[in-house]
């Protein structure tokens, strides 16, 4: 599809969130002048892709990572920007169908740094938005998560493995009020870097149970897409004992247990990895990324489905040094 690109350089598009085939939402960032970057939100209305005017509270680093959309006429988009004391703080803007508009968002006290990497809304009065932020003494990043109530947007929990020396995440998917699970990554006593994921029941955050792939040094979580309380899949990366080599990752949530699913390999490729998941049944996700083909040092394109059975490599064409960062479904 052709895509219109904001005057500037080093244009990306971080998520993308659709409630129809006629009417999806899309966000990220530009290079606006020296050293400064500001937000963008594009629509697609089923004809042509649009530039949307957003704001940017900072004259230097402004970006959005991510969105959801409860209808064509109500999004939310959730990234970062470069507060007056010189530190990354929260940002939200919502989407009205006309204009975009600021949230007032919290920030955790003492923190010296903090974005929001995922956001997951059930309607115009519940949202949820996960990311981390570094402490007061600038040693250690930790997971939160922050919600909207309708009216504003207040610091819910900060789930976190336990002797986590860090934690982080990547994304969240809510399916109710009452039901909503993230994941990301956390590093443990021993410095690796490992799965992590958290669910909320309407009352309480709690850390669940994620496998690692053995003979790996390091795995990571990203995308989430939950069909169901009892369906969700979570895709990411996982690096050799070596860090020469990465291949894509995705686990499953049914409700009970998460379990890793096979994914497949690509022939010649020595790094791959999937970033975005997005599923409209327990037997139809989508999942995209990048890999580098035959050993080359730019990235391919990369979509992955699963059929409820077995993940599969999907046809598609790829310019040189690209990558797909998000992906939303509205059917199979």
């Amino acid at each position: 599809q052709q895509v219109p690109t904001e005057v500037g350089s080093d244009t990306a598009l971080n998520a993308v969130a659709c409630t129809a085939a006629t009417a999806c939402a899309a966000v990220g960032s530009y290079t606006s002048g020296p050293g400064a970057t500001s937000t963008l939100a594009e629509t697609w209305n089923g004809t042509a892709w649009s530039i949307q005017t957003t704001l940017n509270p900072s004259s230097a680093g402004n970006t959005l990572s991510a969105v959801s959309c409860v209808s064509a006429t109500s999004c939310t988009a959730v990234g970062d920007y470069v507060g007056t004391l010189g530190f990354d703080v929260t940002l939200a803007e919502v989407w009205n169908g006309t204009a975009w508009k600021i949230q007032s968002t919290p920030n955790p006290t003492g923190a010296t740094g903090t974005d929001l990497t995922g956001v997951s809304c059930t309607s115009l009065s519940a949202c949820t938005a996960v990311g981390d932020y570094v402490d007061s003494a600038g040693t250690a990043e930790l997971a939160f998560v922050e919600t909207w109530n309708g009216s504003k947007w207040q610091i819910a929990a900060k789930p976190s493995p336990t002797g986590a020396l860090d934690s982080a995440f990547s994304g969240v998917s809510c399916r109710s009020a009452s039901f909503c699970v993230a994941t990301g990554n956390y590093q443990n006593s021993a410095s690796e870097n490992l799965t992590f994921a958290a669910a909320w029941n309407g009352t309480s955050w709690t850390v669940q149970t994620t496998p690692n792939p053995t003979g790996t040094l390091e795995t990571f979580l990203g995308g989430i897409s939950c069909s169901s309380s009892t369906a969700c899949t979570s895709v990411g990366v996982s690096y050799n004992t070596a860090y020469t080599a990465s291949t894509t990752l995705a686990e499953a949530w049914n409700g009970t247990s998460w379990n890793i699913q096979s994914t497949p390999a690509l022939g010649g490729s020595t790094s791959s990895i999937l970033t975005a998941v997005s599923c409209v049944s327990t037997a139809a996700c989508v999942a995209t990324g990048n890999h580098s083909p035959n050993g080359a040092d730019t990235d391919s394109t990369l979509a992955e489905g699963w059929n409820g059975t077995s993940w599969s490599v999907q046809a598609g064409t790829s310019s040189s040094t690209a990558e797909l960062l998000g992906v939303s479904c509205t059917s199979s």
